[in-house]
């Protein structure tokens, strides 16, 4: 256990991170030959690990059968305790398409409508709009995130400037944009921060996009989201892709967008 730790303690530091999840460490432990992750079960063997007690400054935020983080080893106690005095447990459950939860914080956000043609085929879906992207009611609209710069570098093509231009360059490759969940409290912008979210008719947007080969995860986030609330369709292949926030510093500019290459394979 010292060597995943170790591993952990030192990424959590490079990034600035409090905590990561399963999912994302998982990916990373394997990468560095540490530990290998579940093809079909993204993050299970660190889970199972979890479970059994091997790294004890890991936390469930919102008791047991909740997601867990795992923080720094110096600060696990400390953190577990910010959270469950502070932060109120993460609603899993479906709830029905047609009910909107009230709102209880000056935090609550919400989604933008699809931004698709009819005929898509490749989908990808983000947690919840960036504060900077609500202001302003477009698609990734922070200026130092990478997904159009990604996008453009995957496909080819020059580096989008104009919204109108963004979403042409969207269309040429058959390419639409989603967020999982309808509305969330999140204080800020982090995907680390979403608290009681509710989630957006993907299944029904499926339905009447039935040319969608392809779902993109943009972030561990969006795809732990996605599998709270909806099963997977096994006539759609799934990626999860490294965010393109600038959050994200344990990659580089290149290996992200390898990872992005995947969705137009």
């Amino acid at each position: 256990m010292s060597a995943i730790t170790k591993f952990i303690d030192d990424y959590l530091t490079k990034s600035g991170k409090i905590g990561i999840d399963p999912v994302e460490a998982n990916a990373l432990l394997e990468k560095a030959g540490i530990l290998r992750d579940s093809k079909n079960r993204p993050g299970k063997p660190l889970r199972d690990l979890l479970r059994k007690g091997q790294l004890p400054h890991a936390f469930q935020a919102g008791g047991k059968g909740s997601s867990w983080t795992i923080p720094h080893s110096s600060k696990g106690k400390s953190l577990a305790s910010n959270y469950s005095s502070t932060k109120p447990a993460p609603k899993t459950q479906t709830l029905p398409k047609s009910v909107v939860k009230p709102t209880i914080s000056n935090h609550s956000k919400k989604s933008f409508a699809p931004l698709a043609t009819d005929d898509i085929e490749i989908l990808i879906l983000g947690t919840i709009p960036g504060d900077k992207s609500l202001e302003l009611g477009k698609y990734y609209a922070h200026p130092r995130n990478r997904f159009w710069k990604i996008i453009a570098e995957i496909t080819n093509e020059q580096i989008p400037t104009t919204y109108t231009d963004k979403q042409k360059l969207l269309g040429r490759h058959k390419i639409g944009l989603w967020d999982v969940a309808e509305g969330a409290n999140r204080k800020g912008s982090l995907d680390t921060d979403i608290l009681d979210a509710t989630p957006n008719d993907l299944d029904g947007f499926v339905r009447t996009h039935d040319k969608i080969k392809v779902i993109g995860f943009n972030g561990i986030k969006a795809q732990n989201l996605f599998a709270m609330f909806f099963q997977r369709n096994p006539k759609i292949t799934y990626f999860a892709l490294p965010s393109t926030s600038p959050a994200n510093t344990g990659m580089t500019f290149d290996e992200i967008c390898n990872q992005w290459r995947h969705i137009l394979k």
